[in-house]
């Protein structure tokens, strides 16, 4: 049983990750065509509504979650 302040990549991948997404929300808002990347991040769930990063922030922290389970240990790795 894992908690989330004990898996060290969770916060940096997740603040990350939406950081990038606020990026393309900012972007998008003073006009700049981002081609490909809008269509993609507008079929998000929410993003029409300001809250696609929500969808990102939980995808990403279930990823570290599953890889910090099934991954073995550095110390197991080395032995």
């Amino acid at each position: 049983d894992a908690k989330l302040g004990h898996i060290p990549f969770i916060y940096p991948c997740t603040i990350g990750s939406v950081g990038f997404i606020s990026v393309i929300y900012a972007a998008e808002n003073i006009g700049l065509d981002l081609g490909v990347l809008s269509p993609i991040f507008h079929s998000l769930p929410l993003y029409s509504a300001g809250l696609g990063w929500t969808v990102i922030a939980v995808l990403v922290m279930v990823v570290c979650i599953l890889t910090f389970r099934f991954l073995p240990a550095r110390s197991e790795i080395q032995s």
